[in-house]
């Protein structure tokens, strides 16, 4: 068998989806050069993790329940143990694929699916990453999906964004702090100086 050198092409978008940068050459160097560049364009840093974070989905991601939990996903690095992640989001198509809470709905808590997995695949990845994620984070929604989709999930359900911010600081205290994700879809808070 004869190895071939592979070429690789790495573009980097910015939020627009115009190219902010192209890196081409081997594959090693190009992906490297273009992950380092990504965090120029998506990434924020900040100091310490909060006690409350809001995240607010815009348009594309913001279509589906499924696709929402990007938010939740980008998050959790900055997100203290414990913790409350508000996830608002338009759901502008209601739940999109729900496997994911078909899987839940086997699991009277987050920590058993991860205890006991399901034999089915479908759905399971995404239950599972929000199953370890809720062993710290409490996980609750603003969310054009009714009550009971919300609850499946294990998440808990808002209709106003002031009321949930409301309830989670009755929860952790007036000096809580809390962090605001006003792109959530386009924006990775990262730890650090």
């Amino acid at each position: 068998m004869v190895i071939r050198p592979v070429f690789s092409l790495q573009c980097v978008l910015d939020r627009n989806h115009d190219p902010h940068s192209l890196y081409y050459g081997d594959l090693e160097t190009t992906l490297a050069a273009g992950a380092l560049d990504s965090r120029t364009v998506y990434a924020r840093t900040v100091p310490e993790p909060a006690d409350i974070v809001v995240s607010v989905l815009k348009a594309p991601y913001d279509i589906n329940f499924y696709q929402s939990q990007r938010a939740v996903e980008f998050a959790r690095p900055v997100v203290k143990s414990p913790g409350i992640h508000i996830c608002v989001s338009a759901c502008r198509q209601g739940t999109g694929d729900d496997d994911f809470l078909k899987v839940f709905d086997d699991y009277a808590r987050p920590a058993d699916l991860l205890t006991n997995p399901p034999s089915r695949n479908f759905g399971w990845h995404k239950s599972a990453r929000l199953a370890r994620i809720m062993e710290t984070v409490r996980l609750w929604t603003v969310m054009a999906i009714d009550d009971e989709t919300a609850g499946r999930a294990h998440m808990r359900p808002f209709r106003c964004a002031q009321s949930a911010l409301d309830a989670a600081l009755a929860e952790t205290g007036p000096d809580a702090k809390v962090y605001l994700i006003p792109d959530a879809g386009g924006v990775v808070p990262v730890l650090g100086n």
